[in-house]
Order: C-alpha cells, then structure tokens, then sequence
C-alpha cells in the first residue's frame, strides 16, 4: 500500500513538474493550429519534441527580456544555434517563427489564433509553416510586461 502511494505521488509530483516547466496550453494550442492547418494543405504535422520546445522558450524568454524581435541574440545567434544548444543534432534543415504583441485579457484560444493568424498571413513565416522538409517542431510563448512574445523551431 504505501509503495503504491509513493508510485502515485510520484507521478502526480512528475506531471505537476512537466506543467509548470513545459509546453503551455497556449503553446499545444498554436502547435495544434499548425498542425491542422499542415494536415489541410497536404503534409504531415510537426511532431512535437520537448527539446524543440527548450529551444524555443529560451528564445521567447530572451526576446521578452531584450524587449525586441529578431531571430538573432547575441551568444546563440541563429535558431540553429539555439537547437544544437538543447542537444539537438540537425540532419537537414531548421527554421524559426517570432512574433509579439501586447496583451489586453484576451483567452489563451484567442491568443493562439492571434499568433497562428500573424505566422499565415506573413509570406515568409507561412512559407516554415508550409514546408515538407521539418518533421520535428514546438511553440513557446512568453509574456513580460503585458507583451506576448512567442517562438516557433522546427527542424529534421
């Protein structure tokens, strides 16, 4: 009885761990939303990898506290660098969407398809969102200062 007690709250601790350090409801919502939206035009949907995520939350997290938008930072400059950086080893390609934007008590489903929207309707950003060659993906988002800052990696 108690050995099972300890499996039990071992497990709760664990998920409770997972969901205070990973992948927010926001972020599965915007990488569900590319997802279908992948599946819709013909391709395979992003496999979601923890390590992607790592990757791109240190990103958001950098850009809040930079307070600016770019896909450059000043240590791991490109997103490349940022994935090979969580142990990712890139066999083919690897790319990034960014965006930002204030907040004003909007719900986490507003949210993701006001980032979602902002990555389709940009050309260059819907072109990531679109390509065949990334298999492995995540989203994070970010928010300082009532600023919404959210990063897209994927990579093969």
């Amino acid at each position: 009885k108690n050995n099972t007690m300890k499996k039990i709250l071992l497990i709760l601790l664990t998920t409770l761990s997972l969901n205070l350090y990973g992948q927010s409801v926001l972020d599965m919502m915007v990488f569900d939303r590319i997802n279908d939206y992948r599946v819709e035009n013909s391709l395979k949907p992003f496999i979601f990898d923890t390590l992607v995520w790592k990757a791109a939350n240190h990103h958001s997290i950098y850009l809040a506290e930079n307070k600016y938008l770019s896909h450059y930072e000043d240590v791991l400059k490109m997103p490349s660098d940022r994935l090979r950086s969580v142990g990712i080893t890139i066999t083919k390609c690897a790319g990034e969407n960014v965006n930002a934007f204030p907040l004003d008590g909007e719900s986490d489903e507003y949210l993701s398809l006001i980032i979602f929207t902002l990555w389709v309707r940009s050309p260059i950003h819907n072109e990531l969102l679109l390509k065949d060659t990334p298999k492995y993906g995540a989203v994070s988002s970010y928010t300082i200062s009532d600023v919404l800052y959210s990063t897209l990696n994927v990579y093969r």
